[in-house]
């Protein structure tokens, strides 16, 4: 869970690509095979580009640091290149048939996963994630939409340097919430160009407003 934190920090600017809800064939043929060659020696999924807030670096922390370390924007694109990722990593790549599958699953879909630490290593503090709220995503003029999902992976624990202290475990995770866009779609509204503002709160209770500009991302 932290290599692949580590890997996914330092493209926060998004990856300079329109948003696209629904797939097109080249598009899907290019996920899928940009999922297959990142599986390389000595390298992990490359989430650059698609990092909405970074927190921290996934290595070091001062003793303030909020429990979120990066929140990652997850599209219909993003979603299948993971996907094709995964599978050529586990030794089943998708066919060409199962992209197209998940490229349908995954239209008018829109994922946010927040990647956190625990403030402390204590048992106690072992169930963080599930003490994240629920979050909103607030589109101006369209109201206010809720996840159509949750979903909370880990925790597993690693360390961190903490300024002044050394290393130190924490638990970590992250939690992954899914927006339908799906009745934005058949309003007519250009999703390409979706602005919003996603909200949540930590299991601190910290609350976390992030203004999302869909163009930034692929």
């Amino acid at each position: 869970m932290k290599r692949l934190f580590l890997i996914l920090v330092g493209g926060v600017l998004g990856s300079g690509l329109a948003f696209s809800p629904l797939l097109t064939p080249a598009q899907i043929q290019a996920a899928l095979e940009q999922g297959q060659q990142m599986v390389q020696p000595n390298q992990g999924y490359l989430w650059k580009g698609y990092v909405l807030k970074e927190y921290s670096n996934g290595l070091d922390l001062v003793p303030t640091s909020p429990e979120v370390d990066a929140v990652v924007v997850g599209t219909p694109y993003e979603r299948l290149r993971f996907k094709s990722y995964r599978s050529t990593y586990e030794g089943t790549p998708l066919t060409l048939a199962q992209a197209e599958g998940y490229a349908r699953q995954y239209g008018n879909q829109l994922e946010f996963m927040v990647f956190a630490h625990s403030m402390s290593p204590e048992p106690k503090d072992q169930g963080f994630l599930e003490r994240f709220s629920s979050a909103t995503l607030r589109i101006p003029g369209h109201g206010t939409l809720h996840p159509s999902q949750t979903d909370r992976f880990g925790p597993a624990q690693d360390f961190y340097n903490i300024q002044g202290r050394g290393h130190e475990f924490r638990w970590l995770g992250y939690v992954s919430y899914t927006f339908d866009l799906s009745a934005l779609a058949r309003r007519g509204l250009a999703l390409a160009n979706l602005k919003a503002t996603l909200t949540f709160k930590d299991a601190s209770g910290k609350l976390y407003t992030l203004p999302v500009n869909l163009a930034n991302y692929q």
